[in-house]
């Protein structure tokens, strides 16, 4: 069954600068009637004229083709049985008449309804730029937005290297012109299982023959229930599968070339990392880390750091009988290699103690994310750890100098964010003035080189300007109160007697001062929402 309309839209492949660019967009569904209607109408509500929404039905048996009735002559559709989701989209594209195609899919949104407009002024203003993407949210069932789906600007030797495609789908937009030189998505085929990741081989086969940039905007929202990609059994042999089709194209370059032990030992890792989140599959995490290491041996630290991981994801126990399970599998691979990599599991398993800085930077940077001000201005934040708050600040439209009292790498780059290794009095001189100041420290060795900085940095806060602290609590009162702040909100978490984080009640004094109220020994986290207090011309 088929149902089409006409449109007066070219889609010649040479478009004038003066003519406006149509953007054809193909949702292809099975059974998704419960979030159809959002996704057509996020396409529908957009504020460029020239969007051409085609729906590709395999043929529910649900509500959908209710839903595509409703819409009447304000979208086109099919509704068939096809040969899986590749061929869907492919379908919709071929039938298109737009000179920018996109995909989402049928629970996916565009950001906004400027969010085509934003890509197709992009495109038009970078003739070269064969695909244009932009920042995603992260949505929930209910379509809240509750994070960011990528946090990684696009790069093809990083993207291959590790296996990790970066781009978020729901945000592309692809020129027509692009796809005819691919020959567009890669058909699904019995036994082969990278059509799972059909975008990810997408984005490689584009940039081996065109350019791909990033806008840091909002284009896209990628909703977070559950989906193919969590199947391990399914995922797993993907990632490897697409590295591999990946380096038999045969305009790779030299270099990648070089790289592909290292690709393939990551794309393995890679795989292992969906085997552990989809269970654990324990017998496909032992197999995969293992040829891993067979691919490239240089490449045990990063194989061994990943293997701590997966230990410390389940009880010792759990770990002994699932790795019994799987000899098999180590018999299979050379004796010398095999006792090697055992071996250094078991010293770091034996002797390496928990890192219990974890928890602490998980729950202080998701609540720092929660509490970034809607209101946008100049931003500093100092951390004594690695994480990705700086971009996130600089996602949310804040202009953010990030730094640390220690050596960090940062691997990310953004428009709108700077890192610098300079000192705090550089930081904080009289001339620079900052609408919001993130302090957070997690890692023991750094909490009193944060705590001398601290009121220095607070210093630093404009009149009115807030100030997110977020750190270890001490046992003894070491926090000394900052002058001219106002204390706005404050919570804490501790640790019970089974050892799990609780939020606890919040701190009972109006100070920075910290009561000794908790159980003595158990460590706590204490976060801090202040406000610089206004000060009048004549008393600064």
């Amino acid at each position: 069954m088929s149902h089409t309309t006409d449109t007066t839209t070219s889609g010649s492949q040479s478009v004038s600068a003066s003519k406006p660019l149509t953007v054809s967009v193909v949702i292809p569904t099975l059974n998704r009637a419960a979030y159809l209607r959002d996704t057509i109408e996020s396409v529908l509500q957009q504020d460029y004229p020239h969007v051409e929404c085609i729906v590709v039905d395999g043929g529910s048996t649900d509500h959908t083709i209710e839903i595509l009735e409703s819409y009447g002559d304000r979208i086109r559709w099919i509704s068939e049985a096809d040969n899986g989701h590749s061929d869907a989209i492919d379908k919709g594209w071929r039938i298109s008449q737009g000179e920018v195609l996109a995909w989402l899919n049928a629970d996916d949104l565009w950001a906004g309804p400027n969010a085509v407009r934003r890509a197709v002024r992009y495109l038009q203003s970078q003739p070269g730029t064969d695909v244009v993407y932009g920042d995603c949210y992260e949505i929930d069932k209910a379509g809240r937005r509750v994070g960011w789906t990528y946090l990684r600007q696009w790069d093809l030797n990083y993207a291959v290297e590790y296996s990790d495609h970066c781009i978020p789908q729901p945000a592309a937009f692809i020129r027509r012109s692009a796809l005819d030189r691919i020959e567009y998505l890669t058909p699904d085929t019995t036994g082969q299982p990278s059509h799972l990741f059909k975008d990810r081989e997408l984005w490689l086969r584009v940039a081996l023959q065109g350019e791909i940039a990033y806008l840091p905007e909002p284009l896209g929202c990628e909703r977070n229930i559950k989906g193919h990609c969590h199947d391990g059994r399914r995922a797993a042999p993907a990632c490897i599968e697409v590295m591999k089709r990946f380096y038999h194209l045969p305009d790779v370059p030299i270099d990648l070339k070089k790289k592909k032990r290292r690709a393939m030992s990551n794309a393995y890792l890679r795989g292992a990392d969906y085997a552990l989140n989809a269970g654990p599959l324990w017998s496909i995490i032992t197999q995969y880390t293992l040829c891993a290491a067979a691919w490239d041996p240089t490449n045990l630290p990063q194989i061994i750091k990943r293997c701590t991981t997966y230990l410390q994801s389940g009880t010792r126990s759990g770990w002994v009988v699932k790795a019994l399970e799987s000899l098999r599998i180590v018999a299979c691979l050379p004796f010398k290699l095999a006792s090697r990599a055992t071996e250094e599991l078991v010293t770091l398993w034996r002797e390496s103690p928990i890192d219990d800085s974890m928890p602490i930077h998980a729950i202080t940077q998701s609540w720092i994310i929660s509490h970034l001000p809607k209101a946008t201005g100049r931003a500093l934040i100092f951390e004594d750890d690695e994480s990705n708050l700086p971009l996130v600040a600089a996602m949310s439209g804040h202009e953010v100098l990030a730094t640390a009292p220690t050596h960090t790498r940062w691997p990310y780059a953004h428009p709108r964010l700077r890192f610098t290794k300079d000192r705090v009095a550089q930081l904080t001189n009289p001339r620079q003035r900052y609408d919001l100041i993130v302090i957070r420290s997690v890692t023991n060795a750094y909490i009193d080189s944060t705590l001398r900085h601290m009121q220095q940095l607070c210093s630093a806060l404009k009149p009115g300007g807030h100030l997110l602290l977020a750190m270890p609590v001490r046992a003894e009162p070491t926090y000394e109160q900052l002058r001219g702040v106002q204390l706005i909100e404050r919570t804490q978490w501790t640790m019970d007697k089974n050892n799990r984080w609780i939020n606890g009640n919040p701190l009972q004094d109006h100070t920075l001062t910290i009561p000794k109220q908790h159980r003595p020994g158990a460590p706590a986290i204490g976060c801090y929402v202040l406000r610089q207090s206004a000060i009048s011309e004549k008393a600064a």
